[in-house]
């Protein structure tokens, strides 16, 4: 069971983001999030074992992403379309869904990362149709 983030988003955003966590092993968190720092929905498991807010790291991720995005796609000419950090405490999977939107799962250090990148990928066109 998951905890709905406050962000007040449509239902359909944490029906999405909640099965998506719960269909991926260790995934902690889910947060879908606009380029400017502002989010539209969050997830975290009740056990959350974080001193920070999954928000509070999508809002500082979302001006690196930014950037990265706009280097990679004047490198490759086409854009970045998923993007992994790894750290000691817990693992980041990102995958962009629009030029405006990510979604990002906060997982443990040793989580299967490609079963939840796979996930991300598969929940993309829901979440599109949503924010259409």
């Amino acid at each position: 069971m998951f905890f709905r983030g406050s962000n007040g988003g449509p239902k359909v955003f944490s029906e999405i983001l909640t099965r998506l966590a719960a269909d991926s092993e260790d995934v902690q968190g889910v947060l879908l999030m606009d380029f400017e720092g502002i989010p539209i929905e969050s997830i975290q498991s009740p056990d959350w074992p974080h001193d920070f807010d999954i928000t509070t790291v999508g809002m500082e991720v979302s001006v690196a992403l930014k950037g990265l995005a706009k280097a990679f796609s004047i490198l490759e000419g086409t854009p970045c379309d998923t993007v992994e950090l790894q750290g000691h405490e817990f693992s980041l999977s990102l995958r962009m869904l629009t030029e405006t939107y990510f979604l990002m799962a906060v997982m443990s250090p040793t989580a299967l990362r490609g079963r939840a990148n796979y996930r991300l990928r598969m929940a993309a066109p829901a979440l599109l149709a949503a924010l259409a």
